[in-house]
């Protein structure tokens, strides 16, 4: 395991010393600085003479290492733990001080207030909640946006506005912003009751699974770019500038930030000519995202991803053996027994997300989907559909008359509908 994923061995201490310096409250810089460079220096001193050195000793250059990632770890922490810092801005503000904030994306109109995300100039990672009346701010009129992210919200309040327009239904609408665009803000709380009653709220977020299909589908269209001498190189720059684009448009949501870093990896890897092993890809994802903010690691959302992802990786081979299928006639499509492997792949895949996540959604939410198989194995295809069927409509939205979109929109309501019809019944069913 160790050679195939290397990167494991930097990532399990790197996290332990993360979780540690998180769980006993542990805000510091100095303390952990000292301890890395202390470890480090003799774990580098090792490496450099391990010619010399006693073979029976050699063992120590894995401990001086991992014990400085654990440092770094409570490093990383201690960085990003501002408010613990003395200069903090808000330990000086008085009620009549005021605060420069700039508004870091757009605002989102709700029934009665508008709700923004903004970054406090000069600082971040700092999350407070603030409510404000009209007296309580000024607007400065000072615009420091980029270019960038002024065309990536243009164009999803464009996408937004289409399938306002021509996609009827308030939950229909809602549930085909949050597929293709990840935007959740519209969806009842009843429709999201019915998918967490099945097993298949992870669906109504853009999640690995989305980018995942993304990923399979461009692979399959752009495979004609891997002939020619340069054409894999050509292939992986492509996609990846698809993949990060798909990721800005959908707000780069955490779920979505993770599943595109590892997918990246991947590529890279292709770039390359290597194969690469998925635990490594997944392992190198997650070191890239908590170094750049190690307080992800207590997000629910983010432990249920990735301990998902390694259920099914390491779990999913070994289920899917359970039901032997012979492996030439499950290659014939639409025959019997593609149809069987197909359906035993997906409950294999169900199987193997369950299993792993069960401890964590007990622990949570005190709950476990019992129709979670049926759910999975029903609403995974045809969420996947809706989210195809409504990417392809934006891209026809471009350039195609508004009669044929309102067209091609009708189809999309039906499909949503019937989705959601279909969630909700199953929701009803006993036990």
């Amino acid at each position: 395991m160790w050679s195939s994923a290397p990167v494991s061995r930097v990532l399990i201490p790197f996290v332990c010393g993360i979780i540690a310096c998180i769980f006993l409250e542990i805000y510091m810089i100095t303390i952990p600085a000292i301890l890395f460079v202390g470890f480090a220096i003799p774990f580098v001193g090792l490496h450099i003479f391990s010619a010399k050195i006693n073979y029976k000793f050699l063992w120590l250059g894995g401990v001086f290492m991992s014990l400085s990632l654990v440092a770094l770890g409570g490093l990383i922490v201690g960085m990003n733990k501002l408010d613990t810092r003395p200069d903090f801005f808000a330990n000086a503000l008085e009620k009549k001080d005021f605060v420069e904030v700039k508004i870091s994306e757009p605002l989102v109109e709700k029934e009665k207030t508008w709700k923004g995300i903004g970054d406090v100039k000069k600082w971040n990672n700092v999350y407070h909640n603030a409510f404000l009346s009209p007296a309580d701010w000024i607007f400065t009129g000072v615009n420091e946006g980029k270019a960038f992210y002024k065309f990536i919200y243009g164009t999803r309040q464009k996408f937004t506005e289409s399938f306002t327009k021509y996609v009827g239904g308030e939950d229909e609408q809602g549930l085909v912003r949050a597929l293709v665009l990840g935007d959740e803000t519209d969806i009842s709380k009843e429709l999201i009751s019915s998918y967490a009653g099945t097993g298949t709220l992870h669906v109504l977020s853009v999640s690995g699974l989305h980018v995942g299909l993304i990923f399979i589908v461009l692979s399959f269209i752009f495979k004609f770019l891997k002939r020619g001498k340069f054409g894999n190189q050509i292939f992986v720059l492509l996609m990846l500038i698809i993949l990060w684009g798909y990721a800005f448009l959908t707000g780069m949501s955490p779920s979505v930030a993770r599943s595109v870093v590892m997918f990246s990896f991947v590529l890279i890897g292709m770039a390359f000519q290597r194969q690469n092993n998925i635990f490594n890809s997944i392992c190198i994802s997650a070191l890239v995202l908590l170094v750049d903010d190690p307080f992800l690691i207590a997000r629910t959302s983010f432990q249920l991803s990735y301990v998902a992802l390694l259920g099914i990786v390491s779990l999913h081979p070994h289920i899917y053996k359970w039901v032997e299928i012979p492996e030439k006639e499950k290659r014939k499509w639409f025959t019997k027994w593609w149809a069987i492997d197909w359906v035993w792949s997906v409950v294999a895949v169900s199987l193997s997300a369950q299993l792993a996540t069960m401890p964590l959604a007990l622990f949570y939410f005190n709950a476990f989907p019992t129709w979670f198989i049926l759910g999975n194995l029903i609403i995974i295809p045809w969420s996947s559909l809706v989210l195809l069927a409504g990417a392809l409509f934006l891209v026809l939205s471009l350039f195609l008359p508004s009669a044929i979109l309102a067209f091609f929109g009708k189809i999309l309501f039906y499909l949503i509908h019937g989705l959601n019809t279909t969630v909700e019944g199953m929701d009803n069913l006993p036990f």
